[in-house]
């Protein structure tokens, strides 16, 4: 699992490379390199990991097509490896917290702890390899999902560094209020 590179094609390829910056190209000035308007992930791996998450936290998988679009990205297999142990956390909450299909919670239990396609032997397990790539392909939707809200919010509405700006700070402002509370406060067992 998270051991082989990942490409994704389409208007979700367009959409990670928006949120994401890129590398300098050689030989392009700094001044040009600079024009480039600003994103908000370094990289493609944390955009991967927040994309997914906020797309596991509001429910939200990617349902988009455009034909036309022609667009690819990706990460190369040693990236994935580097955060296999994140990633696979992602992926248990991904499995326990899926509506998409129509599973019991034994199921999403049994989907979020099955981590491997070999067995005690060393051998590949065919019925959990399929299980583990079909329970993939969902965690992708809510990467998908993710990379949505990250480009309504961070691309289709900022247009100068500011923007950027404002909206980063409303949008963690937000997160933070949804998920911080005091716990001196008498209503704590409305919370819990």
């Amino acid at each position: 699992m998270f051991d082989s590179d990942y490409k994704v094609s389409g208007i979700y390829a367009t959409y990670w490379k928006d949120l994401c910056k890129r590398q300098k190209r050689k030989g392009e000035s700094e001044d040009n390199y600079k024009k480039d308007h600003f994103k908000i992930f370094n990289n493609y791996m944390d955009c991967y990991m927040a994309a997914t998450v906020l797309g596991i936290k509001f429910g939200r998988t990617g349902k988009l097509v455009d034909k036309e679009n022609k667009d690819d990205a990706g990460m190369m297999a040693e990236i994935m490896n580097k955060r296999s142990d994140k990633l696979k956390y992602i992926y248990q909450l991904c499995m326990l917290f899926e509506k998409e299909r129509n599973i019991t919670e034994e199921e999403r239990l049994e989907n979020a702890f099955q981590l491997s396609e070999y067995n005690e032997n060393g051998e590949i397990n065919q019925e959990a390899a399929k299980k583990i790539s079909e329970n993939l392909k969902i965690m992708e939707l809510y990467f998908f999902g993710g990379l949505e809200i990250l480009h309504e919010e961070f691309v289709e509405k900022c247009i100068t560094d500011d923007d950027y700006l404002e909206r980063l700070y409303y949008f963690s402002k937000e997160y933070k209020e949804e998920f911080d509370f005091d716990d001196t406060d008498p209503d704590i067992d409305a919370y819990l």
